[in-house]
């Protein structure tokens, strides 16, 4: 009977004023370390303990009603300085009031970072099973080009690239890893100005190069044509034809194409802008 009158804490005796919130802690899961629970035992070091008549006392046991838990609270019975053990359900129910925010934070702070880390690696397995259909893609999304580099920040964004995307970083990685030629001087090669208007032309690709512009990723190409006299630069959108002919990688440089066009003087006389340009591959 002695101890049934000691044990003030249980339901039917239960008086919230008399307890005063001391620390909150949680033993850890798969998903959470410990936190605080070294800050409890310290603090049953320092107070006396309630001993339960039935379970004495335990931090995963609550001294109220006898339930387990993994999230509770140290408080401290301030008639008798005697400190109890509840859980987080038992103290909502109960009444007792705790200001438990900083430990919420560390635990939202924990569980954000676990989220994140979850995420990562989930994303990382997508991005190998995505790529792996696809050789060589992965090492050519490191390639510096900026275009490649926009391409790549996408992907990660989104998870996915389009056929003509993972057409177009394949083919700039390769680009970027051939050996670039050597261009003729230019005061070497006699000059004749550029013709206008609306004209058919065939010419030799001495540049190409892709560019993300209002329309979309284009590939422009410069065109030599040459003349008994000299030669004249032509300058502007490879049409979409030739692109064709030229495979999968598009690589159109040092090809002979024949183009129609409507071509415009530039800052130099030997150098043509091209417009609504047509056209086909003839070597």
């Amino acid at each position: 009977m002695a101890e049934e009158i000691r044990d003030y804490h249980c339901p039917s005796r239960f008086v919230p004023a008399n307890y005063t919130y001391m620390v909150s802690y949680v033993f850890g899961h798969s998903f959470m370390p410990p936190i605080n629970v070294d800050r409890a035992v310290q603090m049953m070091k320092e107070h006396p303990l309630f001993q339960h008549p039935t379970w004495g006392f335990r931090l995963g046991k609550c001294s109220v009603c006898g339930a387990n838990f993994n999230y509770g609270d140290v408080w401290l019975h301030e008639p008798s300085g005697e400190l109890i053990t509840v859980g987080h359900d038992c103290a909502e129910k109960y009444s007792l009031l705790a200001d438990r925010s900083a430990f919420e934070l560390e635990v939202g702070n924990f569980k954000a970072a676990r989220a994140a880390e979850l995420l990562k690696v989930k994303k990382a397995a997508e991005r190998s099973a995505y790529l792996a259909p696809y050789p060589g893609l992965e090492a050519a999304l490191e390639c510096s080009h900026n275009i490649v580099q926009d391409i790549k920040a996408r992907f990660e964004r989104w998870g996915n690239l389009s056929p003509r995307q993972i057409e177009l970083v394949l083919k700039l990685a390769a680009e970027a890893a051939a050996p670039k030629p050597v261009a003729a001087p230019v005061e070497d090669v006699a000059r004749v100005s550029a013709p206008e208007g609306r004209i058919e032309f065939t010419g030799t690709v001495v540049s190409s190069k892709t560019v993300d512009t209002q329309f979309g990723m284009q590939t422009k190409v410069t065109i030599l044509v040459e003349t008994p006299d000299g030669s004249w630069l032509a300058w502007g959108t490879c049409p979409a034809a030739i692109l064709s002919q030229t495979g999968t990688n598009g690589a159109v440089r040092g090809k002979r194409v024949e183009i129609t066009a409507t071509l415009k003087r530039g800052r130099d006389a030997h150098f043509a802008l091209m417009s609504r340009p047509a056209g086909r591959l003839v070597a």
